[in-house]
């Protein structure tokens, strides 16, 4: 995990259609937090993936409408856990940064870099000021 410490931001991947994604989220926060409560701190983005809807329809889940043009078709229990999943994952993380992708499908993967982009400038600009500040008290104390 020390390739983390250099990350501005944390990008959590959770597969939607295991029985209960939040569960590997705990885990993941949980061993993010033992390695480092410095790097647990940082901006997080969770990312629901494998939010494939059924054939060409389109589905609503966190906010963002996916279609993904689908050759084979998930049979329908597959589409309610899916849906099941998002609606427990949402209640459970109020105040997150949640995205729902289908990376097979490339839907939502440029609102996904949106985000990523925000918190990168965020950081930097956060990072940009505190080494102004650092440099203005050692002119001061020089001074």
């Amino acid at each position: 995990m020390r390739h983390a410490e250099r990350c501005l931001g944390l990008l959590i991947l959770l597969d939607m259609s295991l029985p209960e994604p939040w569960e590997s989220l705990c885990i993941l926060r949980n061993e993010v937090l033992c390695f480092s409560t410095h790097l647990s701190q940082r901006p997080q983005i969770i990312v629901a993936n494998k939010m494939d809807c059924e054939g060409s329809e389109v589905g609503n889940f966190m906010g963002f409408a996916i279609s993904a043009p689908c050759t084979v078709l998930h049979s329908q229990s597959y589409f309610a856990l899916l849906q099941e999943n998002a609606e427990e994952l949402m209640k459970r993380c109020k105040g997150d940064r949640i995205i729902a992708i289908s990376a097979k499908h490339g839907q939502n993967l440029n609102i996904l870099l949106g985000e990523m982009r925000k918190i990168y400038d965020q950081q930097r600009e956060k990072r940009h000021k505190r080494i102004s500040s650092d440099r203005n008290e050692a002119n001061d104390y020089l001074a």
